[in-house]
């Protein structure tokens, strides 16, 4: 989107309120309140009133990722998530996965989170697995390289 067009990142995220239901004159305090909230959870609270254009790639990402938490969706997906944010992307799994469906697409196989309960691996043939049943072998197998898979217990 083009990043000079005059509007505040907490314009942005209440975009995301639009068509929750009809009201003349605008937003609710309750759309704000909830607004607010999403950028709480996404650590850019205090960017609100900040231009767009302002923002580095990292915050605009957050932005959106609140914009979209601001519809109070069923279902989050999440394209690439670490690329810019992949400490939010875990904190999103942990706090968000027990009441909406995540799916989160990447490319980094390094990242799967331990809030993360199923992975579908894509290569010419999904495979879909819980977490604790890939392994490098399986890595190897859909992928073709040979990966070495570390386990961090905390």
């Amino acid at each position: 989107f083009p990043r000079n067009f005059p509007i505040n990142v907490a314009d942005v995220v209440l975009m995301g309120r639009l068509g929750k239901h009809w009201r003349v004159g605008g937003y609710s305090s309750q759309d704000r309140e909830i607004a607010l909230e999403a950028l709480r959870v996404v650590e850019i609270a205090a960017l609100a009133m900040t231009p767009v254009k302002e923002l580095s790639g990292g915050q605009v990402q957050r932005m959106l990722i609140a914009r979209a938490l601001a519809c109070e969706p069923e279902i989050l997906v999440l394209d690439e998530p670490t690329a810019n944010v992949d400490v939010l992307a875990e904190a999103l799994l942990k706090q968000y996965n027990e009441h909406m469906t995540i799916i989160v697409v990447s490319h980094d196989i390094a990242f799967i989170s331990a809030y993360v309960k199923r992975v579908a691996c894509l290569n010419k043939t999904l495979i879909c697995h819980k977490t604790e049943a890939i392994s490098g072998k399986t890595i190897d197998e859909l992928y073709g390289s040979s990966v070495k898979m570390i386990h961090h217990n905390h």
